[in-house]
């Protein structure tokens, strides 16, 4: 994932907490930098979006990381 998709994810992680649509979740990311010179991360997140809602990120089934 790039920089600025992760900030993007980040953004609307943060908008869910404060609405108060998102009442659990975790978010792990690293960068890539010490396997290849590309502005990578490696990300895996889980967090509700909705009461019903799941956002996966980096997670066999989810989104691509």
């Amino acid at each position: 994932m790039s920089r600025q998709e992760l900030v993007e994810l980040l953004d609307d992680l943060r908008q869910r907490v404060a609405d108060g649509a998102s009442l659990e979740g975790n978010l792990v990311f690293r960068h890539t930098a010490c396997v290849n010179d590309t502005d990578h991360y490696d990300v895996a997140a889980t967090y509700r979006t909705s009461r019903r809602g799941v956002r996966m990120v980096g997670i066999k089934g989810g989104e691509a990381a």
